[in-house]
């Protein structure tokens, strides 16, 4: 196991995750990046779907990671309604557009996180550990 799935998956509280994008290319890219890092991954191409597969698999999801820009049902209403689900899962809101007034709101909605793409390797696991620290804390 290299360092960094070990830093992943070993060190933090988080070990599957939903990955909610509707574009094939950046979700199978990103997909790489957390599986590197030791993270399990389950995949949705929106936010339909990634509702139906939390409601199935729920006990075995610990954080999503949802677009906020997808067809269909955008980021926000995914947001909403894994939250009418359960209150306490950690959510990260991803987009490719800076804003920082959405940023802003997404935030005090409740989302754990608001990152940027293009992602890093870096990013991604600084942005994990953290969360992880923080839902960890007494």
């Amino acid at each position: 196991m290299t360092e960094h799935q070990q830093t992943g998956k070993l060190s933090t509280g988080i070990h599957r995750i939903l990955l909610v994008d509707d574009e094939e290319m950046i979700r199978e890219m990103t997909r790489e990046i957390l599986t590197y890092l030791g993270y399990e991954v389950v995949v949705a191409s929106g936010g339909e779907e990634a509702i139906d597969i939390y409601k199935r698999e729920k006990e075995h999801i610990d954080l999503l990671i949802v677009d906020l820009i997808m067809p269909k049902m955008n980021g926000v209403a995914c947001f909403e309604q894994i939250r009418n689900l359960d209150k306490e899962v950690p959510i990260v809101i991803s987009s490719g557009i800076s804003e920082i007034t959405k940023k802003e709101s997404i935030l005090k909605m409740g989302a754990a996180a608001y990152i940027e793409k293009p992602y890093t390797i870096d990013g991604l696991q600084s942005t994990l550990q953290s969360i992880s620290m923080s839902h960890t804390e007494p």
